[in-house]
C-alpha cells in the first residue's frame, strides 16, 4: 500500500507572508509546530526554538503592525520538505534575510528552522 503524502502550497506561504495574513499563515503550521532559530545571538549550539501556533500568531501580527515588508524568493517544495528565502525590509531602512526550512506532516509545517543574517541598525 502507498501513502501519498499531503503536499505544501509554498505559493500560498508566499502570498500569505507578503500581505501578513495572520489567519492563512497559522493555518499552514500544525498546532504543535516548532520554530528554530539560528542567529548572531543563537548559534547552532544554542538556537531559539519556540513551540506552538500562538507566539508565530503574534510574530507575524507584530511584523505587519509596525509595517514590514516581506518578499518570499528561491522557493522549493515537496510532500515532506519546503525550502525558501525571506527577506524582510524594515521601516528604519533594514533587512534582514532568512533561509528557511520547513518539515512538512499533512500539508502544515511541523517544525521550521530559519538561518538569519540582519543589518545592523543604524543609531
Amino acid at each position: 500500500m502507498t501513502v501519498q503524502a499531503t503536499a505544501f502550497d509554498i505559493d500560498a506561504y508566499a502570498r500569505a507572508l507578503k500581505h501578513w495574513d495572520v489567519d492563512a499563515l497559522a493555518d499552514m503550521y500544525t498546532a504543535d509546530t516548532e520554530f528554530v532559530t539560528i542567529d548572531a545571538e543563537h548559534p547552532p549550539s544554542a538556537p531559539r526554538t519556540v513551540e506552538g501556533i500562538e507566539t508565530l500568531k503574534r510574530m507575524f501580527a507584530h511584523c505587519a503592525s509596525i509595517g514590514v515588508r516581506s518578499t518570499v524568493h528561491h522557493t522549493t517544495s515537496g510532500p515532506e520538505r519546503a525550502a525558501a528565502a525571506i527577506t524582510c525590509q524594515f521601516p528604519d531602512g533594514r533587512a534582514t534575510t532568512f533561509n528557511e526550512l520547513f518539515e512538512i506532516r499533512d500539508g502544515r509545517i511541523a517544525r521550521q528552522t530559519e538561518v538569519t543574517i540582519s543589518e545592523r541598525r543604524v543609531a
